[in-house]
């Protein structure tokens, strides 16, 4: 389970581990029959399928939404590994035109 909401209180303890601590049920539309349920931090091993069941009385409401979680191009970048290679791009083209420029001025 994702996220157990019922009589007014939030149910943690039935709550799948790998999501603990990253959903948000947003109570502002329940009275006017609209759910919000947030998850933060999504990883790729959120895509997939949610099924969502609210139950009210004798009142049953299911609704199914298909999650696509896209991974960053570069999820391992670190910081210094984008330095390196701004640099090394940068040194190929002043040594590029260096050369184009020095063959101009001899030849």
């Amino acid at each position: 389970m994702v996220h157990h909401y019922q009589n007014g209180e939030d149910l943690y303890r039935e709550q799948m581990e790998e999501y603990g601590g990253r959903t948000e049920l947003v109570r502002d539309g329940l009275s006017s029959g609209r759910l919000d349920l947030r998850i933060s931090g999504l990883r790729p091993s959120d895509d997939g399928q949610y099924v969502c069941t609210v139950t009210n009385g004798a009142s049953y409401g299911e609704a199914t939404v298909d999650v696509e979680v896209a991974a960053p191009f570069f999820h391992n970048a670190r910081p210094w590994m984008v330095g390196v290679g701004v640099l090394l791009v940068l040194s190929v083209v002043f040594l590029g035109l260096g050369a184009y420029l020095w063959r101009c001025t001899c030849g």
